[in-house]
C-alpha cells in the first residue's frame, strides 16, 4: 500500500505507525530506518497532541470540528502529511497535496473496512 504514494509528484517516502505508541510499522521510499523510526515517534506524538486539542477548541466553536483525521507541517523543502496512522514525505514545490490527501484518506478508509470485515 505504501508503494501507491511513490506514484505521486513529490513524495520522497511514506510510512505507517501505530497509533498506541508511534513506533514505526513500515516506510518504504528514500528514508533511513533510523529517521523513519523518528519520525513516526513525531507522527504519534503530534496526532495525540492535536487531537487532544481540536476536542477542546470543538468544544467552544460554533463550527463541528469533532473527529480529527489529519495535519500537515512544512519545514525548510519538505512537508509532512498524516492521516490516521499513515504519514507522507513529500519535497514542497513539487507535491501534489490533494492527491496526497486523497490516497492517505484512501490508506486510512481501507485500513478501517479491512480490521473491522
Amino acid at each position: 500500500m505504501l508503494e501507491k504514494f511513490m506514484e505521486i509528484n513529490g513524495v520522497v517516502a511514506a510510512g505507517e505507525f501505530s497509533k498506541e505508541d508511534g513506533k514505526l510499522v513500515k516506510s518504504y521510499g528514500e528514508i533511513e530506518s533510523d529517521l523513519a523510526s523518528l519520525m513516526a515517534a513525531l507522527c504519534g506524538k503530534a496526532n495525540s497532541v492535536l487531537s487532544e486539542s481540536i476536542a477542546e477548541y470543538n468544544k467552544h466553536s460554533k463550527r463541528n470540528w469533532d473527529g480529527f483525521k489529519g495535519w500537515a507541517l512544512s519545514s525548510g523543502d519538505f512537508s509532512l502529511c498524516v492521516m490516521d496512522n499513515f504519514g507522507v514525505i513529500a519535497e514542497t514545490a513539487k507535491a501534489d497535496f490533494n492527491q496526497i490527501f486523497f490516497q492517505l484518506r484512501m490508506a486510512a478508509s481501507y485500513k478501517f473496512e479491512y480490521n473491522n470485515m
